[in-house]
């Protein structure tokens, strides 16, 4: 069984969003993002051994439109080339989720993955930066994640972004 990381960040001000020219970054568009965001979901966790098996559009429908916190400018996706590239492929995403309700809810990092053929270019970074920008906004002055212990570059990447483990 695959040991759970928790890890938070406290915010101390709101974070700038970075610009990119290789890619760009727009909240969830409607149905037509579930087959990009499935296929960016496969490519992205292909090499783990935690086990992360195939996803069909109704697994995306239950995690995430079928919650109560589900709000679509929560989720967002990178996305390759300029602004106004015809030829764009998903290549990030995250998600910002709620945990709790009212007064207890706090904010989480909820699928957070780049294709492994665009890692290393900042899009988790820019993507982390949104999210933390939004909790801001919302009033939130820290934000949680999990990840699997046995995703050592996961885990070091939110270190590099300030995260701490949380026992």
């Amino acid at each position: 069984m695959a040991t759970v990381q928790q890890l938070s960040k406290q915010l101390t001000e709101r974070p700038s969003e970075p610009e990119s020219s290789d890619f760009q970054i727009r909240t969830y568009g409607g149905p037509e993002d579930i087959g990009p965001w499935l296929e960016l979901r496969s490519a992205a966790f292909a090499r783990q051994r935690v086990g992360v098996r195939q996803w069909t559009p109704a697994d995306f429908e239950a995690e995430f439109l079928g919650r109560w916190w589900w709000q679509p400018e929560r989720m967002w996706l990178a996305e390759s080339g300029p602004e106004n590239s015809p030829q764009k492929q998903v290549v990030g995403a995250v998600m910002l989720a709620m945990r709790g309700e009212g007064e207890q809810a706090r904010p989480v990092v909820h699928w957070l993955m780049v294709h492994p053929g665009w890692r290393r270019r900042g899009i988790a970074r820019a993507l982390t930066t949104q999210l933390e920008a939004r909790a801001w906004d919302l009033g939130f002055r820290q934000v949680w994640l999990e990840t699997h212990a046995q995703w050592s570059e996961a885990a070091a990447f939110y270190e590099s972004l300030c995260y701490v483990a949380r026992s």
